[in-house]
């Protein structure tokens, strides 16, 4: 009868109704929606679905920690809990022993900048999330913390710079990004960085029309004055800072443009890569500089940006499939990856879900200029 909890269902196509039912079991009690903590599902003989969910919440995952000139950068995936409050930020001097607030009180947002470090020294963090709860007869609401993250450990001094994979078809031009980790605190004033390709495949944009630019400025890179010798170049590309700061954040900081060759075999992949790279803090000093590995250029006959799945074109279905990639248990191709990352800092995350909602509506989604 109605309100028999029944959580194992089965479909009756003989009833009127089709409606649902469970015989001889028991509520269903386990992490049904994956957040670490046990949840509770069942059904009524009448077709109605019970669902309590616990509201605690569940420890944040994913803490990462990029290190910059004299700040740390941390990223952790969000929590879409409801009564999520926001989040406590700790450090450790290395021990893992001590750990010290950062925050006098929990943000909101999955991101936090530890600024103002010691260069060279290593840093300890970890996150957890913090939710309020009403128990029966207060007022006053109890505030719950998770367990903390998995530790995550950067050194302050260093700067790390990288190239993004990218295809494009003969005859046409394609845009390569290159991505810094954290920009905080850096220079223009003595950054050099040295793109090495493949002459024979591609060649700098301004060699192939004049009007055009071979090296274009982002957000993070507008503050800059910056040449380059693509006019000239032959197998090495060399963008050069003359004066003003970055701007801080992470992601794409430059974007290339080459031409690819009429002649380029559809097909092949060539590497580009940064064959070395110099910067300094706004206080004249030099740093670390971490350079990823080459990067392939793919030559395909055809290729659109947000075209994630491929078809040709970039539609609201690319949007609804990024969407799904941007959860932290998806493993997006290559493919997708690079149609996707639209904001160039390597990886498919809820801003390149509104660049491509801007692309779909005819808006501009480069920064470059």
């Amino acid at each position: 009868m109605d309100g028999v909890l029944s959580p194992l269902f089965s479909f009756d196509p003989k009833a009127p109704t089709g409606r649902i039912f469970g015989s001889k079991s028991a509520p269903v009690l386990g992490d049904i929606d994956g957040d670490g903590d046990a949840d509770f599902l069942a059904g009524t003989e009448g077709g109605a679905l019970l669902y309590l969910r616990d509201p605690h919440l569940g420890r944040p995952a994913d803490l990462s920690a990029v290190s910059g000139t004299n700040s740390i950068l941390l990223n952790w995936a969000p929590d879409t809990q409801s009564r999520l409050r926001g989040y406590n930020v700790y450090r450790s001097d290395g021990s893992l022993v001590t750990w010290n607030s950062l925050l006098t009180d929990p943000i909101r947002l999955p991101t936090y900048r530890d600024g103002a470090l010691v260069s060279g020294t290593a840093y300890s963090y970890r996150v957890t999330a913090v939710s309020y709860a009403y128990l029966p007869g207060n007022s006053t609401p109890k505030i719950l913390e998770t367990e903390p993250s998995d530790v995550a450990v950067a050194t302050a001094g260093k700067v790390g710079f990288s190239l993004l994979g990218a295809r494009g078809k003969p005859a046409s031009y394609v845009k390569i990004p290159v991505s810094i980790q954290n920009s905080m605190g850096l220079r223009g004033t003595g950054m050099q960085i040295a793109i090495t390709y493949d002459p024979n495949v591609l060649v700098p944009a301004v060699q192939s029309d004049a009007s055009r630019k071979s090296v274009l400025k982002t957000g993070l890179s507008s503050g800059l004055e910056i040449t380059d010798d693509g006019a000239t170049a032959n197998g090495t590309l060399t963008i050069t800072g003359v004066s003003g700061a970055f701007q801080p954040g992470e992601g794409k900081l430059f974007t290339l443009v080459f031409k690819v060759k009429d002649s380029a075999a559809l097909g092949v992949k060539t590497s580009v890569k940064i064959s070395s790279a110099a910067v300094g803090s706004v206080a004249g000093n030099p740093q670390v500089v971490d350079i990823s590995g080459s990067m392939s250029v793919e030559i395909a006959a055809i290729f659109l940006p947000g075209d994630v799945n491929g078809d040709g074109a970039a539609t609201d279905a690319d949007e609804v499939l990024l969407m799904e990639l941007t959860m932290p248990e998806a493993v997006p191709t290559t493919e997708q990856l690079s149609a996707g990352d639209l904001n160039g800092d390597g990886k498919l995350t809820q801003p390149d879900v509104v660049l491509l909602k801007r692309l779909l509506e005819g808006l501009p989604v480069d920064e470059s200029n």
